[in-house]
């Protein structure tokens, strides 16, 4: 015994850009929500200009004290300086190839 069931969903086919009300509350909302983002900008904006400096300085410093020895290549055995193409092609490769993010690549 089959069961006939009705099907009561249906597809309306027109050319003309679906129109969608929103309500006055619902509209303040999002001019509201807009405008804060406008603000929150402006705000960062003034904000790095006036840590700029302060923010190069200690990458600067950052910079020299994380800076890696490059003479400690020669305590390798295996490693020689020859090959530092070579290892910084695999690197790469190694890193396109696991599809990293950019600034995976400049932490080795």
């Amino acid at each position: 015994m089959a069961f006939l069931r009705t099907d009561e969903t249906f597809f309306i086919d027109s050319d003309e850009p679906l129109q969608t009300r929103i309500d006055a509350r619902t509209a303040a909302k999002m001019i509201a929500r807009n405008r804060q983002d406008i603000i929150a900008g402006e705000l960062s904006r003034l904000a790095g200009e006036e840590y700029l400096e302060d923010i190069m300085q200690h990458m600067r410093q950052m910079e020299n004290e994380t800076l890696p020895d490059a003479s400690l290549i020669d305590l390798q055995r295996e490693i020689q300086w020859f090959m530092r193409p070579y290892l910084i092609d695999f690197l790469v490769e190694a890193h396109a190839a696991f599809a990293l993010l950019p600034e995976t690549l400049f932490l080795t």
